[in-house]
């Protein structure tokens, strides 16, 4: 190995976990579903109605 590298095992026995600053809790299952269809450019006349049946939480 070159000078200067870490190998992969050296940095799972440090306790690095690669996390960064946001590296926070997951979000909720389902969490962003409404926003994420929004942003593909559906409309809550469109929305409404899959939460209504549960096709979406």
């Amino acid at each position: 190995m070159r000078p200067g590298r870490t190998s992969r095992s050296s940095a799972r026995r440090s306790g690095s976990t690669g996390g960064g600053p946001n590296s926070g809790p997951a979000p909720e299952a389902a969490a962003h579903t409404e926003e994420v269809l929004l942003e593909l450019g559906h409309d809550w006349t469109e929305i409404g109605p899959l939460k209504g049946v549960g096709a979406i939480a």
